[in-house]
């Protein structure tokens, strides 16, 4: 009979969440919960809700909504926002790319 040969770096037999504690002395579920729950995660920094107008009666009732509710626009055009406008935080987020072109 012979013996299964440990790999080289001795953690491929083992669960993934062993593995990433013995490497790197650390729990990753907790941290994980920890990093999802901690408000300043930009990864949480995402818009109340998304629509994708397509025609310019679209973006009209999309602004009149927010008014009437109280909701911050921002838009999401074809490029990126270094400073995060076209993911801002509780907004309502009009993702352009579907909007017909003329």
């Amino acid at each position: 009979m012979s013996w299964p040969r440990p790999s080289e770096n001795h953690h491929m037999d083992q669960p993934y969440v062993q593995a990433i504690s013995d490497l790197f002395g650390l729990d990753p579920t907790a941290d994980f919960e920890s990093w999802m729950s901690d408000p300043t995660n930009p990864s949480l920094n995402l818009p109340f809700k998304v629509l994708f107008p397509s025609i310019a009666s679209d973006v009209v009732a999309a602004v009149n909504f927010a008014k009437e509710n109280g909701l911050e626009i921002s838009v999401k055009n074809s490029g990126h926002s270094y400073q995060g406008a076209s993911s801002k935080k509780n907004t309502l987020l009009l993702n352009m790319n579907r909007y017909t072109h003329y």
